[in-house]
């Protein structure tokens, strides 16, 4: 007769020793795919010293708290480093009575209220398949935008705070923590999102720098501050942050940490390739999709990008160029971009205006934004197996005319012309050398200099106006080129319109979350903060939303402002295990009312 099996024995962990270090480990069984046979692999939970003193490895920091659990350690085995590690040594300290806990609760219940309406605690729980391990993200997340203080204050302040983590967060777990999030983590988060926004179509792209003092991660690198647009500022080591925003919901569905370097004409298709890969569709992939393909994931995207006036040398291009725009019409991509004016197709569009004193004649006038504005529908031709193929794109351009911006713009090139004159005479009068040749272009392209080619001393210089006339026909002027839509040209306008908004919520980060700098110096850690930091964003946008958007906006100048309000509101717990929160006041019931959220009852 067989030995019975023992259930407990895949779970029991015993010494192992090899290569002179003795490991910790279970040997559960599993069936080899290929033979069928059942076989025994060996898992190392970490290693045990001469004094059996357990210390924990990555395989056990990885492991879910019901994994933990399981594990059957010998009992004369010292667990105390693997407790201490882990925050588990005992349970937060008391702020008045040794026998029960006085805390902060009522911003902290506001931010969990609204990681339950988001959903955002239901994906985290369905990702990991982990609820301390759920809580301890939502912990991370929450922290800072409560505090403005780094993880390092954390534990501190569990203290005096109810957190949703019952542990202890350390620096050392906190460490651990973001080093065992992953990329599938956050690809699997992506398309939990995704199939959150419904109906929602639009969405903004946002990009920006953030300095890093990492400057030996792989992507860490030097590259153009968009915080430091002038040609003087320091080419910090830096990552180039994208964000994606739902302009219906003002919720963020995408992030990414591109390297620093790689300009944003050159991220677009990165973007739209991860966008895809999380469960977002672009029109044409439903054409010979299954009748399972949920087309409500189609996306209009509207990019970012300053639009400045024609004569400013220091434009910072956005996402608009040739191989961006061909990859749009070929894929049947909808989006809004900007383009400058300087452009070819913009340029042609101004001049076949004629010319004007006040406004062009031929433009149509829109009464509620006051300004000015033409759609023109514009050919595609692309080289296919030879010939010129005229593209089925509906590609338009949408011209506008502020007659508002055309009078600063116009002060704004007087005065830049005036800047110039007077460096160029202070220049002449003291025989100063001119720099290389790319910055004499660069930074007097509307004067023709006469200068000694040898010693490089100015000799005499002269404004060219045939180019300040030509260049004082484009102020005013600004224009945006949508691919893949039928929208008017004042719809379009209004669309874009909505990015100012939602700079404000993406900008958010660096005063509110606490990221003005990342202080992450390992790459697995950097990319476990950067899913805690999107987190942060959606429970940070869904407030800024509710804020902006309800009776609380005449109220509090700010959506931190109805934190403050609710910071008060106290969890109690006495030394007979009694629980109790403080009553909520009538301005903290207005908060409640504005988010829908039922006030608690313990």
């Amino acid at each position: 007769m067989a030995r019975p099996v023992n259930p407990k024995a895949q779970f029991t962990v015993k010494p192992h020793f090899t290569n002179g270090y003795t490991y910790a480990s279970t040997q559960p069984p599993y069936i080899d795919p290929k033979t069928g046979k059942k076989v025994y692999r060996r898992i190392h939970w970490g290693v045990v010293d001469e004094n059996l003193r357990f210390t924990p490895g990555t395989q056990f920091y990885k492991a879910t708290a019901q994994e933990r659990a399981r594990l059957i350690f010998p009992k004369n085995w010292d667990m105390s480093k693997a407790a201490a590690l882990l925050g588990l040594t005992k349970e937060k300290l008391p702020l008045y009575d040794p026998h029960s806990q006085n805390l902060l609760y009522g911003d902290i219940w506001l931010l969990e209220q609204i990681a339950m309406k988001t959903k955002i605690r239901e994906n985290l729980e369905e990702i990991f398949e982990d609820h301390e391990l759920a809580s301890d993200v939502l912990t991370l997340a929450i922290h800072p935008y409560l505090t403005n203080n780094t993880f390092n204050h954390l534990a501190r302040w569990q203290r005096v705070a109810k957190t949703p983590s019952t542990r202890e967060l350390t620096p050392l777990v906190i460490d651990k923590i973001t080093k065992s999030i992953t990329e599938q983590n956050f690809f699997d988060l992506l398309k939990l999102r995704s199939l959150r926004l419904g109906p929602e179509k639009l969405c903004c792209v946002q990009s920006a720098s953030w300095p890093n003092n990492a400057i030996n991660q792989a992507d860490i690198l030097p590259g153009q501050n968009t915080d430091c647009q002038n040609t003087q500022s320091l080419r910090l080591a830096h990552t180039a942050e994208v964000v994606v925003y739902s302009l219906e919901s003002h919720m963020p569905v995408y992030y990414r940490a591109l390297p620093g370097y790689i300009p944003e004409g050159k991220r677009l298709d990165i973007i739209l390739k991860d966008l895809e890969n999380s469960g977002f569709k672009n029109p044409s992939s439903n054409l010979n999709s299954n009748k399972n393909t949920n087309p409500n994931l189609n996306m209009i995207l509207v990019t970012d990008g300053e639009n400045k006036s024609s004569y400013d040398s220091s434009y910072d291009s956005n996402y608009y160029s040739k191989p961006n725009l061909e990859q749009l019409i070929l894929g049947h991509k909808s989006m809004i971009m900007p383009i400058n004016t300087s452009q070819k197709n913009v340029t042609m569009a101004i001049n076949d205006l004629g010319n004007f004193k006040i406004h062009p004649d031929s433009m149509e006038y829109d009464l509620n934004k006051k300004i000015h504005y033409k759609q023109i529908d514009l050919d595609y031709y692309f080289d296919s197996k030879g010939h010129k193929t005229k593209a089925d794109n509906k590609l338009k351009l949408n011209l506008y005319f502020d007659q508002k911006r055309r009078k600063s713009d116009l002060k704004e090139f007087d005065l830049y012309l005036d800047t110039q004159e007077s460096y160029l005479a202070e220049l002449l009068a003291s025989n100063s050398q001119l720099s290389d040749d790319n910055l004499i272009i660069k930074d007097f392209m509307y004067y023709s200099l006469d200068y000694d080619p040898e010693t490089r001393v100015l000799i005499d210089y002269k404004l060219n106006k045939n180019k300040v006339a030509k260049a004082k026909i484009y102020p005013g002027f600004f224009a945006l080129i949508t691919t893949g839509l039928d929208f008017e040209a004042m719809k379009t306008y209004d669309i874009y319109s909505l990015r100012d908004e939602q700079e404000k919520y993406f900008h958010q980060i660096k005063p509110n979350i606490y990221l003005d700098r990342q202080k992450n110096w390992s790459y697995e850690g950097k990319n476990g903060r950067l899913f805690i930091l999107f987190v942060s964003l959606i429970l940070s946008s869904h407030l800024r939303h509710v804020w902006q958007s309800s009776a609380l906006y005449h109220k509090y100048s700010s959506p931190t402002d109805i934190l403050d309000e609710m910071r008060s509101i106290r969890y109690i717990e006495s030394a007979n295990k009694e629980k109790v929160i403080t009553p909520f006041d009538g301005s903290q019931l207005d908060v409640c009312k504005a988010f829908g959220i039922d006030v608690p009852r313990v």
